[in-house]
């Protein structure tokens, strides 16, 4: 566990950034009440274990939050450590997912975006791009299976790229990068790294 959801981190963080969630009525996916419990989270194509929590710790966490005065509560100056009692409290907050059921719900993204693409454009993709990191061997040895011939992870992942993996794979840059390129308006290598760290430390996912 990272993070208890509170009125700082709900103001801070965009919608998106928040990592799905196991609920009392499944998977939740969005901005998350008060007191909710955050754990490590990373992309699911780039990971090898989920760890599924318990809906009943989160909401004994979500409850003592509204209990004793919701966003009020976090002016307190122990609401941490009376969040951490409440949250060990409830024992094992989770379990960790089986190996059969993680590959599961990885193979689900690649069937249902194939469907997808059948369905409203007629062909299913030969490409790939991660979202975030290269993939995990599990997600690139399915992307072969699906039919795709090649994937890009970002740059920080290609030194990987360059192993012996299921099928080729590329580094690629984001672009910010794109500005130094000659010609007007062109930026400095310092200005772009700067901006770009800027930007991480104002922005950093919870989910990643």
């Amino acid at each position: 566990m990272v993070e208890f959801a509170n009125p700082r981190t709900l103001a801070h963080y965009d919608i998106y950034d928040w990592p799905m969630r196991n609920g009392a009525s499944g998977e939740e996916l969005g901005r998350p009440a008060l007191g909710t419990p955050i754990y490590a989270a990373m992309p699911l194509l780039s990971a090898r274990k989920r760890f599924v929590e318990d809906p009943a710790a989160t909401q004994a966490c979500v409850d003592t939050v509204a209990r004793l005065g919701g966003a009020a509560f976090f002016e307190r100056r122990d609401w941490l450590s009376h969040l951490r009692r409440q949250h060990s409290l409830a024992g094992m907050p989770g379990r960790w997912a089986d190996e059969a059921a993680v590959r599961a719900l990885v193979a689900s993204e690649f069937e249902q975006s194939r469907e997808l693409f059948l369905r409203h454009m007629g062909y299913s993709p030969h490409y790939l791009a991660y979202p975030w990191m290269m993939g995990s061997p599990w997600s690139l040895e399915l992307a072969r299976r699906f039919g795709l011939r090649g994937v890009f992870g970002v740059a920080l992942d290609f030194r990987r790229a360059r192993r012996r993996l299921p099928l080729r794979a590329f580094g690629r840059i984001k672009s910010d990068w794109l500005r130094l390129l000659p010609g007007s308006g062109r930026s400095s290598f310092l200005s772009i790294a700067t901006g770009k760290v800027t930007g991480i430390s104002r922005t950093q996912h919870l989910a990643h």
